[in-house]
């Protein structure tokens, strides 16, 4: 019995130091680094690809720390190294424990956890990379990347066995609990395509990013996908040097799609918020971003400064702005749509635009079309001006200031139409508009049916005339100011002096030449200043229904007008000093842009004159006048009261306005006082002085037919008999006088 004892304390002895032995050998880095190395000759040639590890260190077989890992494609290429890869496993996750006596599981299994048979899933607890530097490079033949060969053979090599030679969706899973990077280094190549010869744009097509740090959760790789929960993640990328300083991500790579979903990334001054996501037929398509890769986009507070985004667009990289952004991004680079959008730009985000927005030919803008479908918006012109420096466009659209809108927008910026409601700085409009602008503002088409309330368009076609104001008698500005009303034009040209368009209108107020008229309708054609065609008029101030030719193109006007005035207040419109309203019906080829530069012929008939509250009734009237040089005028009048021709370097506003006075002189030298005429005289030689206006005569001759109710209407107290005929000169200074030869 003793023996038996002997024998078996000895033998378990004996076991127990064989197995210790066993331990403390595996413990050895040289015997680790052997059976590593055995393990990465075996990787090798089950993968088909090579696989070197210099050396490795495990601890209580549930540390195992790799030096220097290096793997090469199938090409033999470089595609992922690691300078040191530490990795904190669970061995029964590998091994089936569980038979094992209690003492022994609790050697081998950490603390506190409850050994289970293993499955066909891998699972490590954590891993750290230190330097790793992964080398992606496409096939020119394929356009696969070598790592879908990596990890084809992963997928591969993890297959349950029970299934390896059956067609079938399921893969053994490969995880991992905590993945830390630490200054790690990727690249990925397309050599099917050309390096960026400009080092501020983003290569696509032969990526350099380093520096890259960060820490990594629930890592999957599943088959054809690879998923992983990112915090902390920065990287800068070499060729143009946008720093990545921190990106949260769940991040999800497959054959189809890259999707980066509860997503926090700063680049640079850039910060991009919620959800991104890139679709493709095959990785390949990356490297045709604009035109093959599907972009799907959820943006929640974004911050998009242009010095950043200017890394993959030129024209953005001329830019000096900041995008606060929030909305859906649907389609291609080329053909692409924010959808609920809420874009702010412009100085300090002033510029809102809000809606459903389209773009196709990004990113060249000389040929970008656009789909915009605004809810109520607002844009500062001035922010705009560095999207489009055209001269042209920037002249005009700088005009309206702020602009707020509820409206439709298709085409090209320069050339567009628009629907919808505007309010600015000049004012409101709703309706229709197409326009084609040009370099030369002569050649800008348009094509309108609008509504315009308030709005100065004289402002925006260049007009300098404001409105409200009232012109001064002899103002020879030809100013359009401020409309009211609905306006069908269709036309070419910017500048009123040469504009030439097709007019259809119904409006409550036209300013023009320093007086709002109200009521006007306007149909007709206006070619470059001029317009032929009808004009009624229902002012509080001139009642109307005219036919005929407006012709302002030269320095001096010409109208060759035909029709009714039932009322014309000329005072009130801006056209004499004196208070002068006439109704009747008119014949007239007139030239001039005031009363006393008029010359030409008019028929007047069925005439009713008021002037300062005397009335003239006239059956017909005839008035010629010429103007030769700069001092003689010659008029020539025939109406039922006289006939008469009248000569001189006169103009007849002053002219009636100092015979009226002359007549109130002779009033006061027979009828007044000399307290009064004393008062008077001082003040007319005040007057005088301060005037200093210019002498001037008029030579007469006159044949009389009815003279009185003239005589009357001009305030004259005098008796003219019927066929008196009357030659002389009337003489204006500081005194004036007329001579009468009978």
């Amino acid at each position: 019995m003793r023996s038996f004892v002997n024998i078996l304390l000895k033998t378990l002895l004996l076991v127990s130091l064989a197995f210790a032995t066993l331990w403390v050998l595996l413990q050895l880095p040289p015997i680790q680094t052997y059976m590593v190395q055995r393990a990465a000759e075996w990787a090798t040639e089950k993968l088909g690809m090579q696989v070197n590890i210099a050396q490795a260190s495990i601890k209580w077989f549930d540390t195992l720390t790799l030096e220097d890992v290096r793997i090469r494609d199938l090409q033999n290429r470089p595609m992922i190294q690691i300078g040191r890869l530490e990795v904190d496993y669970n061995l029964a996750n590998f091994v089936d424990f569980t038979a094992l006596p209690s003492w022994l599981k609790s050697v081998i299994s950490k603390s506190g956890t409850t050994l289970k048979k293993p499955t066909n899933a891998t699972y490590l607890d954590a891993v750290m990379l230190y330097k790793p530097n992964v080398q992606l490079v496409y096939s020119p033949k394929t356009g696969d990347l070598n790592l879908d060969d990596f990890i084809g053979a992963i997928e591969r090599l993890t297959a349950d066995s029970a299934t390896v030679n059956v067609h079938s969706d399921m893969h053994a899973p490969f995880t991992i609990g905590k993945v830390a990077l630490v200054d790690g280094f990727f690249s990925m190549d397309d050599p099917r395509e050309a390096y960026m010869k400009n080092p501020k744009d983003f290569d696509y097509n032969h990526l350099r990013l380093s520096a890259i740090n960060g820490d990594i959760t629930n890592f999957l790789v599943l088959g054809d996908t690879i998923a992983l929960d990112v915090t902390k993640l920065r990287t800068v990328d070499r060729q143009t040097g946008l720093t990545l300083k921190r990106m949260d991500t769940k991040f999800l790579y497959s054959s189809k799609k890259m999707e980066f979903a509860n997503l926090y990334m700063a680049v640079n001054n850039s910060v991009i918020r919620r959800y991104v996501a890139f679709l493709y037929n095959t990785q390949s398509d990356m490297g045709d971003f604009n035109t093959k890769v599907a972009i799907r986009a959820d943006f929640a507070n974004s911050i998009v400064q242009s010095a950043d985004l200017g890394a993959f667009s030129e024209y953005v990289r001329g830019l000096n702005e900041t995008w606060f952004l929030s909305g859906t991004m649907r389609g291609r680079v080329t053909d692409l749509s924010l959808v609920d959008t809420d874009l702010r730009f412009g100085a300090q985000g002033r510029s809102r635009l809000v809606g459903d927005l389209a773009f196709k030919n990004l990113p060249d803008m000389n040929n970008l079309l656009v789909n915009l479908r605004f809810r109520p918006s607002l844009v500062t012109m001035a922010d705009v001006r560095q999207y489009y420096p055209d001269p042209a466009f920037n002249q005009t659209m700088a005009k309206l200031g702020t602009l707020a809108f509820n409206a439709n927008f298709t085409g090209a910026f320069n050339n567009f139409t628009t629907k919808g409601q505007f309010s600015s700085a000049l004012g409101r409009v709703a309706g229709t508009l197409k326009l084609k602008l040009a370099d030369n503002p002569d050649l800008t088409t348009y094509e309108a049916d609008l509504t315009a309330d308030n709005f100065r368009v004289g402002e925006l076609l260049d007009q300098s005339g404001k409105s409200g104001a009232t012109s001064q008698f002899g103002n020879s500005s030809n100013t359009l100011q401020t409309i009211d009303g609905r306006g069908r034009l269709r036309g070419q040209g910017t500048d009123l002096s040469r504009a030439q368009a097709d007019v259809d209108g119904q409006f409550a107020r036209v300013g023009f030449g320093g007086y709002n008229y109200r009521n006007v309708v306007v149909q007709g054609n206006l070619q470059k200043a001029y317009f032929a065609g009808h004009v009624a008029l229902r002012d509080p101030n001139a009642k109307l229904n005219l036919d005929g030719e407006f012709d302002l193109r030269g320095l001096r006007n010409h109208f060759d007008v035909r029709g009714t005035v039932q009322q014309a207040d000329l005072r009130a419109l801006g056209f004499t000093h004196d208070s002068l309203t006439i109704s009747t019906y008119v014949n007239a080829v007139l030239e001039g842009n005031s009363v006393d530069q008029l010359t030409g012929d008019a028929t007047f008939r069925e005439a009713f004159l008021t002037l300062n509250g005397r009335n003239l009734a006239i059956d017909t009237l005839s008035v010629v006048s010429t103007i030769e040089g700069a001092q003689s005028r010659y008029l020539n009048i025939d109406s039922d009261f006289l006939s008469a021709r009248l000569q001189g370097n006169y103009q007849p506003n002053r002219t009636i306005t100092d015979l009226t006075r002359l007549v109130e002189e002779y009033k006061l030298y027979f009828t007044g006082d000399a307290v009064g005429r004393k008062q008077y005289y001082a003040e007319k030689l005040l007057r005088s002085l301060r005037q200093n206006q210019p002498a001037y005569h008029i030579d007469y001759l006159m044949t009389v037919r009815n003279a009185a109710p003239l005589l009357t209407f001009l305030n004259m107290p005098a008796y003219l008999s019927t066929g008196t005929r009357l030659v002389g000169r009337y003489n204006a200074d500081n005194t004036q006088f007329i001579t009468a030869n009978i």
